[in-house]
């Protein structure tokens, strides 16, 4: 099945209990974080398209941003 969305949906980043932690799997998940991290600038730029084309009225807590 074909989607339309612009990234896929993130699953959720788990690691086991008993795993030692040392600067490998560390690295291992911030390269997995920065994977996602354009999905999270797209959906930035899209609500903050919806605010400049006046569909919304910018609030004080979403200045903040």
């Amino acid at each position: 099945m074909h989607s339309k969305r612009a990234y896929k949906l993130p699953k959720p980043l788990l690691c086991d209990a008993d795993a030692e932690i040392d600067m490998e799997l560390i690295n291992k998940y911030v390269a997995l974080h920065e994977e996602r991290f354009p999905r999270y600038e797209y959906l930035e730029n899209l609500y903050m398209g919806f605010l400049s084309n006046g569909a919304m009225k910018m609030t004080p807590s979403m200045r903040q941003l």
